[in-house]
Order: structure tokens, then C-alpha cells, then sequence
């Protein structure tokens, strides 16, 4: 990453934070004190997610999604880490992975449509790591064209669901490639 797109990040970063701490501001200051409550738990759930991100021992995937919305900005990204994972022998197929889903989804949507995307990390019944990736306002022939990119990867541990305007990927890690 170059110094240029470090500093965009950081003033990302700080934008949001500063965002985040008006809000707060403005409901207090209209001694809406269970509004800022809300806003404070959400700011501390979201916290503790990024936390949870940044202990995953996966620098490519980390950056990835820290650096999403800044390289796709029809995309909204909400992620929510649940069980501390170790990623770090995965880290390149994961985020590989993961931006062949977008840039395919990308190559056949609509570019003036904000789609949302959500990132969850966790552990199956099975304690394996299991990341799931959804995303919302994706229409039938966008789907097909995703299903026909992964089946050129000849990747049989994606799996690949479609309901309701809904595309779900997921991929157990253990499963899908050797440490």
C-alpha cells in the first residue's frame, strides 16, 4: 500500500470516527440521552468487531476489508467478527477469494446501485473457520454469472446460495485449502 492511499485510509478512519461522535453530540445536546446509548453501544459493538478483524493474523484480508469502501464505493461493507480465528495460513486465498466474489458481482451489476455487503467470520459446529460473505440487491442474472465465474475456479468448497435478491458465498477455510 502506498503512502497516498495509507493517508486516504487514516482520513477514512477519522471521518467515520468524527461522524460517529457528532451524532452523539447532537443527541445529547437534545438530551436524547437513550438515542446516544444506542449510538455509544453500536459504536462499541463495532469497536469490538474491528478488534476481532485486526487479531485474525491475516494482513491481506485485514487490509481488504479496511480498505473496501475506499475501492468499492457502490458497496457498504459491514463485517462482524464472532469467534477469534487464526487466518493467517489462509490469508491470500481468503482475500482472494473474496475480491474475485465482488469483481464479478461488480462486472455484471448495475454501477449506480448501492449494494450491501456482510462479512461475518466465525466457527462452525465443527470449530473450523467459516466466512460468509452476503450481499443484498443482486438480481437473478448477476447470480448466474457469479455461480458460472466460481464454477471456472473449479472451486467445489464455495458455496454458493441465492434467495430473495440475496447471494451468500461461503467457504469452510480448513476445507477449502491445506495449511
Amino acid at each position: 500500500m502506498k503512502k497516498g492511499e495509507i493517508v486516504k485510509l487514516l482520513q477514512h478512519r477519522r471521518h467515520d470516527l468524527v461522524n460517529d461522535v457528532q451524532v452523539m453530540h447532537g443527541y445529547a445536546s437534545m438530551e436524547m440521552f437513550d438515542k446516544v446509548e444506542e449510538k455509544l453501544n453500536e459504536f462499541l459493538i463495532s469497536t469490538e468487531h474491528e478488534r476481532k478483524l485486526h487479531m485474525l493474523q491475516a494482513p491481506s484480508f485485514i487490509l481488504w476489508v479496511e480498505t473496501f469502501c475506499m475501492r468499492h464505493q457502490n458497496f457498504n461493507l459491514t463485517y462482524e467478527i464472532y469467534d477469534d480465528v487464526n487466518l493467517k495460513k489462509h490469508d491470500e486465498w481468503i482475500t482472494n477469494t473474496c475480491e474475485k466474489l465482488i469483481q464479478e458481482i461488480k462486472d455484471y451489476s448495475d454501477a449506480e446501485e448501492l449494494y450491501e455487503l456482510y462479512l461475518k467470520v466465525c466457527k462452525n459446529t465443527l470449530m473450523q473457520p467459516l466466512i460468509q460473505v452476503v450481499v443484498e440487491r443482486v438480481n437473478n442474472d448477476v447470480c448466474e454469472r457469479v455461480y458460472e465465474a466460481f464454477d471456472k475456479m473449479d472451486d467445489s468448497m464455495c458455496k454458493l446460495s441465492y434467495k430473495e435478491n440475496k447471494l451468500t458465498c461461503e467457504f469452510q477455510i480448513d476445507a477449502c485449502i491445506e495449511g
